[in-house]
């Protein structure tokens, strides 16, 4: 791949995993939780109206000529959320109250809990930015982002960019940062085959 690529899809990236960042703390500081999930849209929604690379949303696209773009979107989706919860995290240190309770939660479920809640997030996330990408009506295109981003996070479904930002917000020593690592990996698998299954299931 050329550097030249590389540089646009880690820079795409970045900006994803800032907009991710930026909605997860849109939602922590909001203590209605329907408004709060309604807020984090705006992640995703700029996510595909500027068409930024988002992991969870290009994933399903995948096939055998762009499977080495992949782990590059992870990788600067990782690097976008480091950088914008380390500077949330100085300028609001009050945010980890919020992201504990999130976070306390997620930690503490089993390798199967976790899978099946990633997955349904993975399908959720496809359709989402697919029907962004061949819909012509505007209110479509926001409806469907919009809809999307709530259900997921009102049925506690799991998604692992947003599940960066939290962890950035929440660790505070190695054994939470061991959980919070267990916690993205599982969410990144079962996120991905969730939108592979679901686009190949659509297919034609």
């Amino acid at each position: 791949m050329r550097y030249s690529k590389v540089k646009h899809i880690l820079k795409k990236s970045i900006a994803a995993g800032v907009m991710i960042g930026i909605g997860a703390v849109a939602k922590l500081c909001c203590s209605n939780q329907i408004v709060g999930s309604f807020l984090f849209s705006i992640g995703l929604f700029f996510i595909c109206n500027s068409k930024m690379f988002l992991f969870t949303g290009k994933i399903g696209y995948i096939n055998k000529t762009n499977w080495s773009e992949y782990p590059l979107i992870w990788l600067g989706n990782f690097i976008g959320c480091v950088i914008s919860m380390a500077l949330i995290r100085l300028s609001k240190p009050e945010i980890k109250d919020a992201v504990s309770d999130i976070m306390s939660v997620k930690i503490q479920k089993d390798i199967a809990s976790l899978s099946i809640l990633a997955l349904f997030c993975g399908v959720l996330m496809f359709l989402a930015v697919d029907n962004y990408n061949s819909t012509f009506s505007d209110n479509s295109k926001l409806f469907g982002v919009i809809i999307v981003v709530m259900v997921f996070l009102l049925s506690g479904f799991e998604h692992s960019i947003a599940n960066m930002a939290y962890s950035v917000l929440y660790v505070s020593n190695i054994d939470d940062a061991i959980q919070c690592l267990r916690v993205v990996a599982i969410s990144t698998i079962f996120n991905a085959l969730g939108s592979i299954t679901i686009r190949n299931l659509l297919k034609t």
